[in-house]
């Protein structure tokens, strides 16, 4: 189907209606109340005004549309279901609804969206939302959002800095996975749980904010942060999992809460090997003793 304006004079599009479909800028009619699942995906479309009487756009309604660069969305949308705008490779700026109270996993994956406001109306931000957006480098996140899903923010290579808001309570693993570009975050008091590789390979990292309700740092927390000089484990801190500082290598010294029960390990016939928790590198400091070698450190710890 070539076409490059179209107005569409019907109540619903349907499933998959213009799949695939060679279109290029689209504006649809009032009487039109909603879009169905995969119904414009594929698709060559440039840009669409979608009125204020839909109030539905179906599962990965514009998924892979590469060609996407503008998108109007209607004032009465409840939630951006799962993949809606993925891999538009076009798309680098949205306004998002104040009406919203959801969006979906992987409803933004692989756009080139530079920037976006998250409207104060959201309580739920879905797994990998913003994964591969290589280009976003701020977001406004709002203060009801409870948890920061899986890889959320993975891979967002020009993200600096974020502030996560007080409401949340849980970080997802690898959440912040490969962010390049991040330099510095504070993780409010609110969290309490940060999943396995949540800042693994964020090799700009400077400095962190842990929480101090904390008691457990999950593997590969932070390997591979080879920027990293600066942090301090909340006293709470209990164990620190595998690789949780492998490959820390600007991290010259730690010092280990005291009521430290675990530290990750990999041992293989009675030595070292790169699953150990800390880099080679880190000295440890541990209920005033320093030590410089994570084997002797582990034993006295006594796990």
């Amino acid at each position: 189907m070539r076409m490059q304006k179209r107005e569409y004079s019907q109540r619903k599009i349907g499933d998959e209606t213009f799949i695939n479909a060679k279109i290029g800028n689209v504006k649809l009619p009032k009487s039109l109340k909603s879009i169905g699942k995969y119904a414009f995906a594929f698709s060559s479309i440039k840009s669409i005004t979608i009125p204020n009487t839909v109030n539905t756009v179906g599962y990965r309604a514009f998924h892979y549309c590469e060609k996407l660069k503008q998108v109007k969305l209607p004032n009465k949308l409840k939630k951006l279901k799962e993949d809606t705008f993925a891999g538009c490779h076009s798309l680098s700026a949205i306004t998002i609804p104040n009406t919203v109270t959801e969006i979906g996993d992987g409803c933004f994956r692989g756009s080139v969206i530079t920037d976006i406001t998250v409207p104060k109306s959201v309580k739920s931000i879905g797994g990998d939302c913003f994964q591969a957006c290589k280009k976003l480098k701020s977001i406004k996140l709002p203060n009801k959002i409870k948890k920061l899903n899986s890889y959320t923010f993975s891979g967002c290579d020009s993200l600096t800095s974020i502030t996560i808001p007080n409401s949340v309570k849980s970080i997802g693993e690898s959440c912040f996975s490969s962010c390049e570009a991040l330099t510095d975050i504070t993780i409010p008091d609110s969290v309490t749980s940060i999943a396995k590789g949540c800042f693994d390979f964020c090799n700009k990292l400077k400095s962190i904010k842990l929480p101090s309700g904390l008691k457990k740092l999950n593997d590969e927390t932070f390997s591979w942060c080879s920027s990293l000089t600066d942090i301090t484990i909340p006293d709470g801190v209990t164990s620190i999992g595998e690789r949780c500082f492998s490959g820390c290598s600007s991290l010259e010294s730690i010092t280990i809460p005291d009521g430290l029960t675990y530290v990750g390990h990999e041992f293989e016939n009675s030595k070292k090997n790169a699953g150990d928790a800390f880099d080679n590198n880190t000295k440890i400091i541990w209920r005033g003793k320093t030590y410089n070698d994570f084997f002797d450190f582990f034993y006295d710890v006594g796990c």
